[in-house]
């Protein structure tokens, strides 16, 4: 009863939210033209966007974190405060957006298709607990995951993993804090992740990499062959 009224919620939301967007056609937040998607960039600014440099993100990471059980990793673009990654970010993740997410994750899908590793046996989004789902009406990691599925063609399973407990945003937190806040918050889901498969997992926002390393460590943990993560921005900290 409880999911089928967070359905209807999120449904009524997105209603709400599209009818907004009619009216008021969305702006490009770098240049204010007219945005070419239902994403607030324009095309040539969304093709300006800094990238990561090669390797950047899983030097970061490994650099970051001790066994962080990820074997690859890449972002589509360089998350700044107050930039236009963030903006983008905070409307997806508070203001009711989730197509952003599938937008940015088609955008990150054929990044990772023309780079030529595209070859995984299953995505996997991290997952959100229960409450916050419950508070937020969808999964912004999920909404990626789904936009890159569509270009990929490869199966998603948002059930492989699950939140074990509500643990504090990451944001202000230091390197030990964030370790500390996400060490075994997360548990297999009830449909485990076959042994030996290769996995795209599907972050919103790479910072530390805390928290794609813990859930890293239990895919790997329950069999898999490899982790490789995949994020919206990378934030250098």
């Amino acid at each position: 009863m409880t999911q089928n009224l967070d359905g209807f919620c999120y449904a009524v939301r997105s209603v709400v939210s599209d009818a907004v967007d009619l009216v008021y056609p969305p702006r490009c937040i770098v240049c204010k033209g007219m945005a070419s998607q239902r994403v607030p960039l324009c095309m040539s600014c969304c093709q300006s966007l800094d990238r990561p440099l090669v390797d950047e993100v899983i030097r970061h990471i490994a650099a970051k974190n001790p066994e962080p059980a990820v074997d690859a990793a890449f972002a589509l673009w360089i998350f700044e405060k107050n930039g236009p990654v963030q903006q983008i970010h905070r409307e997806l993740k508070y203001g009711n957006r989730p197509y952003y997410g599938e937008i940015m994750g088609r955008i990150a899908g054929r990044e990772i298709r023309e780079s030529g590793g595209a070859q995984f046996d299953l995505i996997v989004p991290i997952p959100l607990h229960r409450s916050r789902f419950h508070d937020r009406g969808y999964n912004q990691s999920e909404t990626i995951a789904l936009g890159i599925q569509s270009i990929l063609e490869m199966p998603l399973d948002a059930s492989a993993l699950i939140r074990t407990r509500r643990t504090r945003s990451q944001t202000g937190l230091s390197m030990s804090s964030r370790l500390e806040n996400v060490e075994n918050a997360f548990g297999v889901g009830r449909n485990p992740v076959p042994v030996g498969a290769n996995v795209l997992l599907v972050d919103d926002i790479i910072t530390t990499g805390s928290t794609v390393c813990s859930a890293a460590r239990v895919l790997k943990e329950s069999g898999v062959r490899s982790v490789t993560v995949a994020g919206v921005g990378f934030a250098r900290v």
